[in-house]
């Protein structure tokens, strides 16, 4: 992920479009994809997201810029796979590639947008769709949201005090351990990053060698990945912190891929109902690459 790009405007600039001024600040950037990044909420005046790009700029505006920001297109709520639903929360597999909520770079096309369509489609008034966790955009797997905003709060709170059990599948470069727990406290770096800092949140990540395929120096590891704490990347930095990066992870030294995607798929939630106090477990279907031979 590139990093966003911040500057005031000049007198020079005032009364520009602002799709024109991103187009003559950013190198690389034409007029054209300019205005696809301010169409996408890549672009912000001050605090404020702007997706006009028509919109004219004044002396002494502060513009930030993310250029990856792309217009995603909506998904189909028809096509979600729910693999849990009650009253108050309800379970989607994710596919790879989409993300979980809006953000700086991806305004639309979220998973949150398609459950709030479909909820409205079948006749909930103002429907409701609250952020409990997130799982990265290029990961595939098992995201859980909050359909009622009375418990919202208390759904994140099982995830805040690590009482959701995650089990995630991930294919690894080279020989991994057949166990191993890494033990490395994670900060924030630049360009979007994570790295590991003795300073930094605590963060313990459990891992299980399921299957080995092939020989090195091309071997790769199919791993079971427990998470004890759920710092942000934390799996994909544990993991090349251990020497074995995620496959289609070139962002912590992993291989890129053709299809571009990552192999990280978030495969089993387990946990208690904080509303009626039942024990839940989802587990979503696997990708064919998290499978075992014995698992078909």
């Amino acid at each position: 992920m590139s990093r966003p790009h911040r500057f005031r405007v000049v007198p020079p600039e005032d009364g520009m479009r602002l799709a024109q001024l991103i187009a003559r600040r950013i190198p690389d950037v034409d007029p054209a994809r300019a205005r696809e990044i301010v169409r996408a909420g890549g672009a912000y005046v001050g605090r404020h997201r702007v997706r006009l790009p028509e919109v004219r700029v004044q002396t002494g505006d502060r513009v930030t810029v993310h250029p990856e920001a792309s217009e995603i297109p909506p998904i189909d709520p028809a096509t979600l796979r729910i693999v849990h639903r009650d009253r108050h929360l309800v379970v989607i597999d994710k596919p790879p590639g989409v993300p979980t909520v809006a953000t700086r770079q991806a305004a639309r096309g979220t998973l949150a947008e398609a459950l709030r369509r479909l909820l409205a489609a079948e006749g909930v008034p103002r429907p409701y769709v609250g952020e409990v966790h997130r799982l990265d955009r290029e990961a595939s797997g098992l995201v859980m949201f909050a359909v009622r905003s009375a418990v919202q709060r208390s759904l994140h709170r099982l995830f805040v005090d690590h009482d959701v059990e995650r089990t995630y599948r991930a294919l690894l470069v080279g020989t991994a351990p057949e166990r191993w727990t890494a033990d490395r406290p994670l900060t924030a770096a630049r360009g979007g990053r994570i790295r590991v800092d003795p300073s930094g949140r605590k963060a313990i990540t459990h891992f299980r060698r399921i299957a080995l395929r092939g020989a090195e120096p091309d071997a790769q590891s199919l791993v079971e990945a427990r998470l004890e704490t759920g710092r942000t990347h934390q799996i994909r930095v544990h993991a090349a912190s251990s020497g074995h990066p995620i496959v289609g992870d070139p962002r912590y030294g992993g291989p890129a891929t053709p299809d571009e995607r990552l192999y990280l798929h978030a495969w089993r939630l387990e946990f208690v109902h904080p509303i009626d106090g039942t024990p839940v477990v989802v587990e979503s279907s696997l990708p064919d690459w998290a499978r075992t031979d014995a698992e078909g």
